[in-house]
């Protein structure tokens, strides 16, 4: 935990050298040349031109406007050695609790996926914007899959760190991500990396091609991209090799009870659970020897845009770009349950059992390592005309389309479990039988489709409406509406509940939303700025929102700015938790009953080591939207032309959250008096037990509880002249977390659960870099605050420590028009802490926060023609 001394030697260091490589923010002479291009424009055609920046919808010359706004440019974007939007925004120190990384060991359609939270809020909190414009989730669900998006095409990333549903709408409560295209470029410039991993796991390869050309009456760009991941296998990485306290309980052992017994028998293995463990008498087995870490990825991604104009303040504009991806992935051998008949047991097995029977196996001989192959094609595309009808007033009108289209086929290790009980009451199968048998027959190619759609239409003006004060009160005005659809559906062989091995699901919904919003901002005294802004939701399905927006800028020097916006906030329920066709999964947790029974609350006994359980989840219709509130102070100090500090404090308190309870945290509940069974069961939960076993958990979606964060930001930059054209730049950037508090179950009452595994209470990226045009390097530490290791008991099991990574950049661009780039990610080699007491589908490692990857090395080469 970072002590009072260490915040002091931060904050000294910071005052003392500067900091952040990621805060983008606006100096005094930007401001001047910003200003003197605007008035020259406006000698030329008799009207201000103005910019729409990321946190307002009113055009503004200024570009540092009342509300946080973190610009990652196309250099930053470029250095960062990543061939994906969210690795490069999961670095930053405002993702401190990082965010989902494609994985390989869970199968499911979102194999491949990757999304970032923001100031210790989650990835569904945040509105995922591109030029403006809603981007759609995968499937019914609230996650953007931001590596649909080809990083090529973008020519900055805005970050919006307070809530802004007041602008935005639902799902903006914790920030908002706008990817922003590129505009103007002419010329043609393609380029090819090379990524190579220290033990030659997981190399990648990017390509791309961009053409831009500008004409007298607008502008047309294209941009095309690959990217492709190879796989990296649990056993090319230490820490995804399972160790054997969480070894799967499901062996190609197999292990068998009658149906009222306790616990299970397993003939043949070596290595049972021992007495008192929550799978007593199931026999061990190493699953990360078949798994992969993560999948194998071929993308490939286009983008076509551009604008012209019709008469002189009129202009149309159009954008559409699309992404095919193909993955695959690889799971350990099927898994699953037998419900066997009586006769089956004793006639074709031998077990002399005393009632129809349970079976659990893994069919490893029989079937091999389960592979999945997930091709999905996102699309976004928008239409519009706009331009301005007085020397003050702008106005738009466009529609836009997103969609997410995405087939997960179950290519090969998957059965049809009806098969497979017919087999067994015919003796072809007889997994008691030394010899694989041939279980062909009972193949089963199964898949899960999962469509999603967003159609928008909106208007808006913007411009002044009369005078007060120090200038004009300008305003923005807007309406839109929203379709939004959703679909899921499997083969009817998953679908009945008949695949061994998988899960599918099926469901299928609507909705549309209508808004309007109104901004107005003032300077009613001297560097004295007001923004007001309201916004007003219909939906069809489940009501009404209204939030406001208040936030302040003044700057009593010119080199000086504070800052300060409150707000509230709201998340429409997602479909999939409203109607979605829910689905089983299998995560490990903790018996928390079992463990105070029978282990007194002792980790190392065996009744309370980590068990896997069957789970349920189901959809619920009557969810109620998320709200929430959001506060930010800040200042920015600018007092010398190279050099800018700025500083922020945040909280962002959320009610309602809706979602699913974990596993573990539904354990808890059981075991605590205050709640217990009967509770779980008055709110659809359940704990199914068999013989004092768990057999199955239910898990509805409902509101959880609350969630209550707050935080300090701390950026400084420094630039200055070392010699000749030689200039160096340092920085630093941290983001300290002061509270994160949740209530993990509906009843529970807020947990304090900063430093909880994956909630690190701090995050710093320190930087220095070196350029002159020509050769251009940067030298980044990134470093992760540590954790607790055991998520119900923090105290219990020690901790994961500190963590620090060292990242190299080196660009040099040649007279000729060729750049060549080389850089190394974590140049140390150093290997990222491991937690044996986190249950996550990476092995011990946290793959939000923790690069799986090693040391990696990557070259290459670009030319503009």
């Amino acid at each position: 935990m970072m002590t009072s001394k260490h915040a002091i030697a931060l904050l000294v260091f910071l005052l003392a050298f500067g900091a952040s490589a990621q805060e983008s923010t606006t100096s005094e002479t930007t401001k001047v040349e910003a200003e003197t291009e605007v008035q020259q424009e406006e000698t030329k055609q008799g009207r201000i031109e103005k910019i729409e920046v990321t946190g307002s919808h009113i055009k503004r010359i200024d570009i540092e406007g009342p509300s946080p706004v973190l610009t990652l440019d196309r250099e930053y974007l470029q250095k960062s050695g990543h061939n994906s939007a969210a690795d490069i925004i999961r670095e930053t120190t405002v993702s401190v609790f990082g965010g989902l990384r494609e994985t390989a060991l869970n199968g499911g359609a979102h194999t491949g996926s990757a999304a970032v939270g923001l100031r210790g809020s989650d990835s569904t909190d945040i509105l995922v914007l591109m030029d403006g414009k809603r981007m759609t989730a995968v499937g019914g669900g609230q996650t953007i899959d931001l590596n649909l998006i080809p990083t090529e095409s973008l020519e900055r990333v805005d970050i919006l760190k307070d809530g802004a549903s007041a602008l935005y709408g639902s799902d903006a409560l914790g920030g908002v991500i706008n990817f922003i295209t590129r505009k103007d470029y002419d010329g043609f410039t393609t380029k090819v990396r090379y990524t190579h991993a220290e033990d030659g796991a997981g190399p990648r390869t990017d390509a791309s091609a961009v053409y831009g050309n500008n004409f007298s009456k607008g502008n047309f760009l294209a941009v095309i991209q690959y990217r492709g991941n190879e796989e990296i296998k649990s056993t090319d990485k230490d820490y995804a090799i399972a160790t054997r306290p969480f070894y799967s309980p499901t062996s190609n052992i197999p292990a068998w009870k009658n149906e009222s017994d306790s616990s299970y028998t397993s003939p043949g293995c070596t290595d049972p659970f021992e007495v008192g463990h929550p799978q007593e008498g199931r026999c061990r087995f190493d699953y990360s020897q078949y798994s992969w870490v993560t999948p194998e990825i071929q993308q490939y991604s286009a983008l076509l845009s551009g604008n012209y104009e019709i008469t002189g303040s009129t202009k149309v504009f159009a954008r559409l770009n699309a992404t095919q991806r193909n993955v695959t992935s690889q799971l350990a051998p099927a898994p699953g349950r037998l419900d066997v008949s009586q006769n089956t047991a004793n006639t074709q097995w031998g077990l002399g059992a005393t009632e129809d029977i349970f079976l659990v196996y893994r069919t490893v001989d029989e079937g091999g390592p389960r592979v999945n192959k997930i091709d999905s094609l996102g699309l976004n595309a928008v239409v519009g005309v706009g331009g301005y009808f007085s020397d003050t007033w702008d106005w738009e009108f466009s529609t836009s389309y997103s969609s997410s289209d995405t087939r997960n086929k179950q290519a090969s290790g998957y059965f049809n479990q009806a098969t497979l009980l017919t087999l067994a009451d015919n003796g072809t199968f007889n997994p008691f039988d030394s010899n694989p048998d041939d279980l062909s027959a009972a193949n089963l190619v199964g898949y899960r489709d999962i469509f999603s759609d967003i159609v928008g239409v909106q208007t808006k003006v913007t411009g002044e409406l009369f005078e007060l004060g120090e200038g004009p009160v300008s305003g923005a005005f807007g309406l839109s509406s929203n379709w939004i659809s959703y679909k899921e559906d499997g083969d009817p062989v998953t679908l009945a509940g008949n695949n061994w091995g998988g899960t599918a699901a099926q469901g299928q919904a609507s909705r549309s939303f209508q808004s309007f919003f109104m901004e107005f901002g003032a300077n009613p005294l001297k560097a004295f700025e007001v923004q007001l802004a309201g916004r007003v939701d219909r939906y069809n399905d489940f009501g009404t929102a209204v939030n406001p927006k208040l936030a302040l800028r003044y700057t009593p020097i010119k080199s000086l700015l504070f800052r300060a916006s409150w707000g509230t906030g709201f998340k429409a329920p997602s479909l999939d938790d409203l109607y979605g066709g829910g689905g089983f999964s299998f995560p490990f947790a903790r018996d928390e009953t079992l463990c105070q029974t029978n282990g007194g609350g002792d980790p190392n006994h065996p009744s309370c080591a980590p068990g896997q359980f069957l789970t349920q989840r189901l959809s619920n219709p009557n969810i109620k939207e998320e709200k929430s509130s959001s506060i930010n102070l800040g200042t920015l100090w600018q007092p010398t032309q190279g050099l800018s500090i700025s500083g922020d404090y945040f909280i962002n308190n959320k009610d309602n959250i809706a979602g699913i309870a974990t596993a573990n945290d539904i354990l808890r509940a059981e075991q605590r008096p205050d709640l217990g069974l009967a509770y779980l069961q008055s709110l659809n939960f359940d704990v199914v037990r068999n013989g004092g076993q768990i057999s199955q958990i239910v898990a509805p979606s409902t509101n959880i509880g609350k969630r209550e964060l707050e935080g300090v930001e701390l950026a400084v930059n420094y630039a200055f002249s070392i010699f000749s054209s030689w200039r160096m730049a340092l920085g630093t950037n941290h983001t300290q977390m002061v509270k994160y508090k949740i209530e993990p179950f509906p009843g529970f009452g807020l947990e304090d659960r900063l430093r909880w595994p994956g909630n690190p209470a701090w995050k710093n990226n320190i930087f220095v870099g070196v350029f002159n045009g020509t050769h251009n390097m940067r030298v980044m530490a990134r470093t992760v605050d540590g954790q607790y290791k055991n998520m119900t008991d923090p105290g219990c099991c020690g901790e994961v420590p500190i963590y620090t990574e060292y990242d190299l950049n080196y660009t040099f661009n040649g007279s000729w028009g060729g750049a060549i780039e080389f850089g190394l990610k974590n140049i140390a080699n150093t290997n990222p802490p491991q937690d044996e007491w986190v249950y996550g589908s990476n092995g011990f490692l946290n793959t939000s926060l923790y690069n799986p990857y090693g040391r990696l090395a990557y070259l290459g080469y670009s030319h503009t023609f």
